[in-house]
């Protein structure tokens, strides 16, 4: 038996998701680019032009790599997809750099520190926000040292102290609203994700019998209205096997209602069992059954429907009463091109009436 009507989404849906963040973070790195250039033009940087070249080159190369990693599906290796940490620490290390070399315009590349944090805000945990504003502070506070260290002429430690302690208090408020950010996505995602069960089963509800697990009627015929479009064209063909349990009232009045449905419920699990999974078992209204058998001819569905008859024949509801024998009594038919649903289906159901009249436990071909 088929499945049914179900969601599909494209399993490289999450996959251009990251491609895009990938690509967004790829704004800080056109920046902190952007930044080290003007530098560079303007004698703010420690570094001759061709060692900065080789700097940015450097940068670049590996901003390129990760890109090429979610392109190709290799982050799909790891346990964060995303590489969210990896593309942070890396950009931290290259705003660090930028800092060390930079002269009296160091504050501006701090700035985008504070902006590749935000970028983890929404995949992030606070742990890992608070470890990472950590891990720039303290990068910082080595960037002090080998400013003091290296360049004690041009370096103030009141002032580095004082953009420290600035630096430090945004990492710190960065970091409290990305949890936020983070509580409010993963609440989102959580309902999302009722919604979508919520969803999933109102589908199944509308195209499944509440007590047997069977397709509903309505169901059954788009199923047949497929079929039917299929074989209009030619070279396919479909046969219908409709069925009855035979004296189904008299298992009601003897024993119950309640052991009327574990009847039904157990006729329905054992038919699915036989048929093939392309084929397709409905309730089509009472104790009445249907089974749609696809490209398949008279002949097989006859095959198939002494398959059902005889299994029920030789079935023991022994959990239910233990000297309770179902049988059932069945139409067969294959479907006429261009001719309507219904009267396929009306064609099986007179069909499995035949049979009723023969003594039941029978097949009629139509």
């Amino acid at each position: 038996m088929n499945d049914g009507p179900m969601r599909v989404f494209p399993k490289d849906r999450r996959q251009s998701l990251r491609l895009r963040r990938s690509l967004v973070a790829g704004l800080a790195a056109v920046a902190l680019t952007l930044i080290f250039w003007f530098a560079g033009e303007h004698g703010m940087v420690r570094l001759t032009p061709p060692q900065l070249m080789l700097l940015l080159a450097t940068f670049w190369i590996g901003n390129l790599i990760v890109l090429g990693m979610i392109r190709s599906g290799l982050n799909l290796r790891f346990k964060d997809p995303s590489l969210t940490l990896a593309q942070i620490l890396w950009a931290i290390f290259w705003v660090m750099l930028l800092t060390y070399y930079l002269k009296e315009a160091r504050p501006a590349a701090l700035m985008l520190a504070l902006l590749i944090i935000n970028f983890g805000a929404f995949r992030l945990n606070l742990f890992q926000l608070a470890g990472l504003s950590s891990v720039a502070v303290a990068a910082y506070v080595l960037v002090i040292y080998l400013l003091q260290s290296n360049y004690p002429d041009t370096f103030s430690l009141e002032i580095e102290i004082l953009i420290l302690a600035g630096f430090a208090a945004a990492l710190f408020g960065t970091t409290l609203v990305g949890q936020e950010m983070f509580t409010l996505r993963k609440t989102i995602g959580e309902r999302n994700q009722r919604l979508e069960e919520a969803l999933e089963q109102v589908n199944r509800l509308a195209v499944t019998d509440e007590l047997t697990g069977a397709y509903n009627r309505r169901y059954l015929l788009e199923v047949m209205a497929k079929q039917k479009a299929l074989a209009d064209r030619g070279n396919y063909s479909f046969s219908i096997c409709f069925f009855d349990l035979d004296h189904f009232k008299k298992i009601n009045d003897d024993l119950g209602h309640a052991a009327g449905d574990e009847v039904l419920k157990r006729v329905a699990a054992i038919t699915q069992r036989i048929i093939r999974d392309g084929d397709y078992l409905s309730r089509y209204g009472g104790e009445e059954f249907v089974v749609v058998l696809a490209t398949t001819i008279a002949d097989k569905a006859e095959v198939v429907a002494e398959r059902v008859r005889a299994t029920f024949e030789g079935e023991r509801f022994s959990e239910i009463d233990p000297k309770l024998r179902v049988t059932i009594s069945l139409g067969v038919t294959e479907f006429r091109r261009n001719e309507n649903v219904d009267a396929t289906l009306a064609r099986a159901d007179e069909a499995m009436y035949e049979a009723k009249k023969k003594g039941r436990n029978v097949i009629v071909r139509a």
